[in-house]
């Protein structure tokens, strides 16, 4: 089964009640939620109680959404390990959280390249998979399943990476999301289809959820942030492929425009769910 979201800041931060009744009426059934961009009183991770959780909850099922990402937005790859493991710390005190939500799975950083002053792809890797491994084992614990996301500028930074990390970590508790702007460069905008059959064929099985978000490429050859329907994504084809998946899946619209979520709500589940 597919369901079509929206992540849940890109409405801003605002009380639950009022967060969770606009998406709904817009047609999503689901969202990326970023307690600490989304909900108003929470300005970070370590803000969350579980009297905020439980309010988020019910409002979330009082407008018939459900969780499919939990954000954490906390990057496991920095240099600096003092840093990594007050970051690894937060989410081992999140899991519980994202288990009272049900969400379909955490989303996990794998930090930008920028940010590692230097260091190597490999020990990048190496520094991630030492970093999640006790934080994989307690979301197996905890009944939680973790993605990673590949991404161009981060240290999985292809599909090939993050099946290594995947059969690395040798856990049925990590999985996938998939972003194909993230994958997408001005250089590769002619020839998607390479890279998406490269996606499926070595982790289509593991996908738990695709983010969708508009690029076009402009005169100098640069991508730049466009609606979903200027993009220049192969979304016959992307569509096409996702229904072939057999496990559920949640299709989430990022970089939404409030004004015309709605438009973009529609667009998608007449890709996907016709």
């Amino acid at each position: 089964m597919i369901a079509v979201g929206v992540r849940a800041h890109d409405y801003g931060c605002r009380e639950p009640e009022q967060l969770f009744s606009q998406i709904s009426q817009d047609g999503f059934s689901c969202v990326q939620l970023a307690f600490q961009k989304a909900i108003a009183g929470v300005k970070e991770l370590n803000d969350l109680t579980s009297e905020i959780v439980n309010r988020t909850a019910a409002a979330m099922k009082g407008n018939r959404l459900s969780t499919a990402v939990f954000g954490a937005y906390t990057d496991l790859a920095l240099p600096d390990r003092k840093v990594r493991d007050k970051n690894a710390e937060l989410l081992l005190r999140c899991l519980p959280y994202a288990k009272r939500l049900g969400a379909g799975c955490v989303g996990l950083e794998t930090t930008a390249r920028e940010k590692q002053g230097g260091m190597s792809r490999r020990d990048a890797l190496r520094v991630f998979l030492e970093t999640l491994e006790p934080i994989l084992r307690e979301a197996e614990n905890t009944g939680v399943i973790l993605a990673i996301e590949p991404v161009l500028a981060h240290t999985v930074n292809t599909p090939e990476c993050a099946l290594q990390v995947l059969r690395a970590a040798a856990s049925p508790n990590l999985k996938v999301i998939f972003d194909p702007c993230n994958l997408l460069s001005p250089k590769s905008a002619g020839a998607q289809r390479e890279i998406w059959d490269r996606m499926f064929h070595r982790l289509g099985k593991d996908i738990v959820s695709v983010h969708f978000k508009g690029r076009a490429v402009d005169r100098r050859g640069q991508l730049y942030k466009t609606d979903l329907a200027h993009s220049v994504l192969d979304y016959p084809y992307l569509f096409e492929q996702l229904k072939k998946l057999p496990q559920n899946l949640s299709i989430l619209r990022e970089e939404a425009n409030p004004a015309f979520a709605a438009r973009d709500c529609a667009f998608l589940k007449d890709g996907l769910l016709k």
